[in-house]
């Protein structure tokens, strides 16, 4: 019976720091994603600008 209630808190307390770990876990890869798609987006804004600034002024920038 003691060791069922020393299991269970031991039980209470790593599972909420697992849980918060994977949460981290997921946040950060998230936020991994996030970036890539936001340098991906810039790279096609940067290769779009470039193309309609030679289109329209020629060689200026």
């Amino acid at each position: 019976m003691v060791l069922q209630v020393l299991v269970v808190v031991l039980a209470l307390q790593v599972l909420p720091e697992a849980l918060g770990l994977q949460v981290l876990v997921a946040v950060l890869e998230l936020q991994a994603h996030l970036v890539l798609v936001v340098v991906q987006v810039l790279l096609v804004v940067r290769v779009i600008w470039k193309y309609w600034c030679n289109r329209y002024f020629g060689a200026w920038f």
